[in-house]
């Protein structure tokens, strides 16, 4: 008996400390910036997203904590656009630079007056050597001036509930086949079919045509409602800053949320 006690509680200590292993990966911090090309146009547009206690640094940008481009003696300002509160841990912001780009440079982000630990978060793994650097971007010849095309009616491909070991992930994917000559996001405006509640974030086109839009497991843009119906509609932005003039039709949609 003794002996059966003591391995379901070692399996019991095992299954929490596996649990919370998993759930370190929810702690701490995370700034991502975007377009994760390192090409852009000389009107190129930037969006930065803080994580948990980065949300705050996404939140004050340009008051607590200046933000700009470095190209050697070149420093080019960043202004908000626009700035999102996700529902779930996450804080974004769209940036434009006060002047053009010039062509041929390499241009640094920079954000001023953050501590060490803040700081170190200024980076992006390169896909080529796996390395951790500082998040550039290299600026081409020509100013892109050509709105994104939505070439077919969007529509909903999926929707995603995923119970996982910190919470679940959910998502209602959906097709947004784009045209375009650089990368392209989805400014999303959604609603409960009563329009009691709404909610605006934007989420990345990825290079099959899908967006998705909710939350993962640690963060995310949007949460749902279980047994709820909800509207969303899109407008495309480039990353040159490039909008459609109107939003898509609105889509109704149950909620993609199945419960803990």
């Amino acid at each position: 008996m003794a002996k059966r006690i003591f391995i379901a509680v070692l399996f019991f200590v095992l299954g929490v400390n596996s649990a919370s292993a998993r759930c370190a990966d929810c702690k701490g911090k995370g700034i991502w910036a975007w377009p994760e090309e390192t090409h852009v146009a000389p009107n190129a547009i930037f969006k930065l997203e803080g994580y948990a206690v980065s949300e705050e640094i996404i939140e004050n940008l340009n008051e607590y904590y200046p933000v700009y481009l470095q190209a050697d003696s070149h420093r080019v300002d960043l202004e908000v656009m626009e700035r999102h509160k996700g529902q779930h841990h996450l804080m974004q912001a769209l940036l434009k630079p006060k002047e053009l780009l010039k062509p041929g440079k390499k241009y640094f982000l920079k954000i001023d007056d953050l501590d060490e630990f803040q700081a170190g978060q200024l980076h992006r793994k390169n896909d080529s050597t796996h390395q951790e650097e500082a998040i550039y971007w290299i600026v081409k010849d020509s100013v892109d001036n050509k709105p994104p095309v939505l070439i077919a009616e969007p529509k909903l491909m999926e929707r995603i509930s995923n119970h996982l070991s910190c919470g679940p992930e959910t998502f209602a994917v959906f097709d947004l086949p784009v045209e375009d000559s650089s990368a392209v996001l989805a400014i999303c405006e959604l609603s409960d079919t009563n329009f009691t509640e709404s909610h605006t974030f934007i989420f990345p086109i990825e290079a099959d045509g899908q967006v998705h839009v909710g939350h993962g497991m640690c963060f995310g843009g949007i949460r749902y409602k279980i047994g709820h119906a909800y509207k969303i509609r899109f407008r495309l932005i480039d990353a040159s800053g490039n909008k459609e003039d109107e939003f898509t039709d609105w889509i109704v949609f149950e909620s993609p949320f199945t419960g803990y």
